[in-house]
């Protein structure tokens, strides 16, 4: 089983909200994807505009995300 999850902070990098999914059967990208798209979902409907995703993730580095 892979588990997925955050954490959403705010502009002086305090803790706001963290979540997490269990997305059953998935690689090291599925896993990233789904956590960004959480991540990016949850922000948005919190009304938070300027948003800065980061990961921890070493194996994405051949698979770079990049977000505007």
């Amino acid at each position: 089983k892979v588990v997925v999850g955050g954490v959403i902070r705010n502009n002086k990098s305090n803790w706001e909200i963290g979540f997490n999914r269990n997305i059953g059967i998935a690689s090291a990208l599925e896993a990233e994807l789904w956590a960004a798209l959480d991540g990016l979902t949850i922000a948005l409907e919190r009304g938070q505009d300027k948003i800065s995703p980061e990961s921890r993730n070493r194996e994405k580095e051949n698979n770079q995300l990049y977000f505007c």
